[in-house]
């Protein structure tokens, strides 16, 4: 409770699982997507915090929120891990469940 978690591609089915188990615990979710129609269905869920994963800009703004406790990644483009490593706080989890190695190219 309280914690600030990153969902990177929340308007898949995994991430709309994980934002719902974010805001059942309490947590604040900030959420990432890749077009304006999956942005807004997102926010039409409650989320706050949406920001677009195709532009490495979008954790300028997550800096500006004050970082995240928790990432939940799936994204394999490039700058998006370098970029999620740079948002979390001092003592904070990234968890990976993408399919192929985090740093190789996919």
């Amino acid at each position: 409770p309280g914690e600030r978690v990153l969902v990177h591609a929340a308007a898949g089915g995994v991430g709309l699982a994980a934002l719902q188990l974010v805001q059942a615990i309490g947590a604040q979710p900030i959420a990432t997507a890749g077009s304006p129609a999956k942005r807004s269905l997102l926010r039409s869920l409650g989320v706050a915090h949406v920001v677009n994963s195709r532009d490495l800009t979008c954790f300028e703004d997550i800096a500006r929120l004050g970082g995240v406790d928790v990432v939940l990644n799936s994204l394999t483009s490039p700058g998006m891990v370098g970029g999620s490593l740079s948002v979390l706080r001092r003592g904070g989890r990234f968890v990976e469940i993408g399919k192929r190695d985090i740093w190789a190219p996919a």
